[in-house]
């Protein structure tokens, strides 16, 4: 793993080290990519807030 984020992430605990970094970015970039271009939305702190969240416990109803 080159990229001392996703590094330094999977040391704390943060992210298992199964993680795939390029997903995960691909992810978060595809969702600022669609809300911008093909919504036409701004994009906010709020929304960047529970984008992360989504990619990084995925969409489950809580048990």
């Amino acid at each position: 793993m080159n990229n001392p984020i996703f590094r330094r992430a999977i040391e704390r605990g943060e992210l298992p080290p199964t993680a795939d970094p390029e997903a995960i970015m691909d992810m978060l970039a595809g969702s600022i990519w669609f809300r911008v271009l093909l919504r036409g939305e701004a994009v906010t702190p709020e929304h960047l807030d529970h984008t992360v969240d989504m990619v990084l416990h995925g969409a489950v109803a809580d048990a």
